[in-house]
């Protein structure tokens, strides 16, 4: 088990930006003692999907199944008011948990109400019409190694490369519903690129 969890903390070092984050990583792939305390912390705490979508019907579906690579405990998608098939087509996913909540012209707002919805420690926020530019991982690894290196609360963001730019900035990408956040870091490779409807 911990030869397989080793595997799996190699293929998240490439994605951190910070070199003495890294560094850190390193040393504690070293000590069996801190590898165990870390697997124990990746088995008991879980990490969901939110989603918050409307009028997706020709991305969502898509995006949901290339998030399911990436070894979430739930998915929790959050309709808004579609009015095009997109609720039908998440009721096709198996592995979605669909909720509904009225559109309120404050995204911030929407995000944590829909985040209320999961019961999960971490939980990993896309908009439905985004998807990872990087081979299936286990996030979940990536959350519990920073987890045990850093010591204090954190989020995590992600490159994003759009066509245009948002004026609001990078959201937290990962973030603990149970701390208040001390410090944000960005991955580097695990980028997220939006598609575009057929």
């Amino acid at each position: 088990m911990i030869d397989e969890f080793l595997k799996e903390i190699n293929k998240v070092i490439p994605l951190i930006k910070n070199n003495v984050i890294v560094d850190k990583i390193k040393e504690i792939k070293k000590s069996e003692t801190i590898l165990l305390n870390c697997l124990e912390y990746y088995q008991r705490t879980t990490l969901g999907l939110v989603m918050i979508v409307k009028n997706q019907e020709d991305l969502v579906s898509d995006v949901l199944k290339t998030a399911k690579s990436f070894n979430l405990d739930s998915y929790v998608v959050v309709d808004t008011g579609s009015s095009d098939n997109t609720v039908e087509n998440l009721l096709e996913l198996n592995f979605v948990r669909t909720e509904y909540l009225h559109w309120e012209e404050n995204y911030g707002l929407m995000r944590n109400r829909a985040a209320e919805f999961s019961s999960m420690d971490w939980v990993l926020t896309l908009d439905s019409d985004e998807v990872f530019l990087t081979e299936p991982l286990d996030l979940k690894v990536l959350v519990s190694v920073l987890y045990i290196v850093l010591e204090k609360p954190f989020a995590i963001n992600f490159e994003q490369h759009y066509n245009k730019s948002s004026k609001y900035g990078i959201p937290d990408r990962i973030y603990s519903r149970k701390q208040k956040i001390l410090l944000a870091w960005y991955t580097r490779s695990c980028e997220i690129k939006r598609q575009k409807k057929l």
